[in-house]
């Protein structure tokens, strides 16, 4: 069928059968030419076909683990900076260094969390993950956990658009500091307030969400103090100046009604301290009287 349409030798590379498709390269460009002019409708004999020819760098090579990994690293060599610490993945598949073989970055994350494993495991603190159509951050497992002291990630223009899609940074990156989601469907999907919310309870952390820093978080005085309630079912003893014990029986206290009993006498307790000093000092003084008297 393809030799009526050029004189030139038409020799098909890598042929497979992809459902009702013949998919296949063509070397030389000429013949290339000559079929890319064809494209469309096909007479035959007993019936017609539809034909149509894309413009390709050709198949994939089929290259070893070690080939595999020495493109990858040539790529990673160019996106490094190191000034900033910063190893730049944006737009991944469409590194020039990647051509011939898979580069996707789900494809290829394997191999790039292998090397930087073996290369740059304590170099990297700043990784951007741009514009690679990801819609959850699954595949970037291998990658962020070779990266040990990384503090900044940027998943800007993907696909991610719910919050449990980034599980996976959560738990391989728990200490960033810095995050960026901007032209995600998750911003439009959630309440400003709700999505800063979720995500600082993700990354305890965070000091700047898409590129604005975040407000100190408010620390309420019962916040800071329910770290002092006692146990269940136990005994706990509040020490007032010599001599003076208050006994607290947690187990007939609702925890409420503990917390609240605390708090209040983390205020009185000062208070009481300096009526017995007072007292004390009066004391002192009365004693001296008497001395003073009987001498």
């Amino acid at each position: 069928m393809l030799d009526n349409t050029t004189n030139e030798s038409i020799d098909p590379q890598n042929t497979r059968v992809e459902r009702n498709k013949l998919v296949f390269w063509i070397r030389n460009t000429r013949a290339k030419e000559a079929i890319y002019n064809q494209s469309g409708k096909l007479t035959l004999k007993d019936h017609t076909i539809t034909m149509f020819t894309v413009p390709s760098d050709g198949p994939e090579a089929q290259l070893t683990k070690d080939e595999q990994k020495q493109k990858v690293c040539n790529a990673l060599i160019k996106r490094y900076i190191d000034e900033e610490k910063k190893l730049n993945l944006a737009e991944f598949h469409r590194d020039p260094d990647m051509s011939g073989m898979r580069s996707k970055l789900f494809e290829i994350a394997p191999v790039l969390g292998e090397l930087i494993r073996e290369k740059c495991a304590d170099l990297i603190t700043e990784i951007d993950f741009s514009n690679n159509s990801l819609r959850h951050a699954g595949c970037l497992r291998e990658i962020l956990s070779a990266c040990k002291v990384v503090t900044k990630v940027k998943l800007d223009n993907n696909r991610i658009d719910s919050l449990t899609d980034i599980k996976t940074v959560e738990k391989n990156a728990p200490g960033i500091t810095h995050l960026s989601l901007s032209n995600n469907p998750v911003k439009a999907l959630m309440d400003d307030a709700q999505y800063i919310s979720d995500i600082r309870k993700m990354f305890p952390k965070l000091i700047e969400l898409d590129g604005v820093a975040l407000p100190e978080k408010i620390k309420f005085e019962s916040e800071e103090q329910s770290t002092l309630l006692p146990p269940k079912n136990l005994l706990s003893y509040l020490i007032l100046p010599p001599g003076v014990l208050l006994k607290i029986s947690s187990h007939s206290m609702s925890e409420s009604m503990t917390k609240e009993l605390i708090v209040e006498c983390s205020l009185v307790l000062p208070m009481m301290r300096l009526v017995y000093s007072l007292l004390q000092c009066r004391g002192e003084q009365t004693e001296t009287q008497r001395t003073s008297s009987q001498l």
